[in-house]
């Protein structure tokens, strides 16, 4: 596994348990934006099953904000690290 590919799950695992505490801050998309930018540069080939993984913490993340199939279609783009950013924000 690649530390950028951990790193932005570890954020994403983090914000999750914030949000069940009622936690939930614009800081957590700063820091889930942060990790995806990194690991969106271009330098790191994912698997399909890495982008799944993705995908899955993202939408449980947005709560309906977004659905697999929307996901998928913006984590296959070229502005991934934005898409997540965009959805997350319109949380709040």
């Amino acid at each position: 596994m690649h530390e950028d590919y951990d790193n932005l799950l570890k954020s994403f695992e983090k914000a999750i348990k914030k949000k069940e505490k009622n936690k939930f801050s614009k800081e957590d998309v700063k820091d889930i934006y942060k990790a995806a930018s990194k690991l969106f540069d271009g330098t790191v080939i994912l698997e399909q099953n890495q982008i799944e993984q993705i995908r899955n913490k993202w939408v449980r993340l947005a709560e309906g904000r977004i659905d697999n199939g929307n996901a998928m279609k913006k984590l296959q783009g070229t502005s991934r690290a934005e898409a997540i950013q965009s959805v997350l924000l319109s949380i709040f």
